[in-house]
C-alpha cells in the first residue's frame, strides 16, 4: 500500500509541476518580447586607381623632369599615400608632392613625380617602378 501511495504522490508531484511551469508560461510569456533590430554594414576596402603615363623621355644631366598624374581612392576607407621605387641606378631620384597624404574615399589628388638626374652617365638607359601605397589612415 506504501507504494501506491508513494506512486500517487510522484503523480501528483509530476501534474503539479507541470501546471506550474504552464502557469508560469502563460503569465511570464507576455513579459518577453524579441524584437528584430535590422543592420547593414560594409567590409572596409582599400583601392587606388591611378592614371598616368610616365615617361621620361631624354633626361639631361643634373636636372629635374616633372611628371604629373592622379590618384582616386576607389575604395570606402581613408587612405595615407606613400610611394616606393625599385632605381638601382645612384645617380636618379625620384619624389614625389604627396607623401603622407591622407586621401579620403571617392577623393582624387593630383599627383607631381620628380625624377632628378645627378652626374648620370650619357647615353645610358634606365628604367624603373613606381609604386603607390595606400595604408588604411
Amino acid at each position: 500500500m506504501n507504494e501506491m501511495k508513494a506512486k500517487l504522490l510522484i503523480s501528483m508531484i509530476v501534474v503539479a509541476l507541470a501546471t506550474m511551469w504552464t502557469i508560469i508560461a502563460i503569465v511570464i510569456a507576455p513579459i518577453l518580447v524579441d524584437r528584430n533590430i535590422p543592420t547593414t554594414g560594409v567590409t572596409a576596402s582599400a583601392n587606388l586607381e591611378v592614371q598616368a603615363n610616365i615617361d621620361w623621355g631624354i633626361v639631361d644631366n643634373n636636372a629635374n623632369i616633372f611628371r604629373y598624374g592622379t590618384i582616386k581612392n576607389t575604395g570606402n576607407i581613408p587612405l595615407t599615400l606613400t610611394m616606393t621605387t625599385n632605381i638601382a641606378e645612384s645617380w636618379l631620384q625620384c619624389f614625389w608632392n604627396n607623401t603622407n597624404y591622407r586621401l579620403e574615399p571617392s577623393q582624387t589628388v593630383g599627383v607631381q613625380w620628380i625624377l632628378q638626374v645627378d652626374n648620370a652617365p650619357a647615353n645610358t638607359p634606365f628604367s624603373f617602378n613606381i609604386t603607390v601605397n595606400g595604408a588604411q589612415a
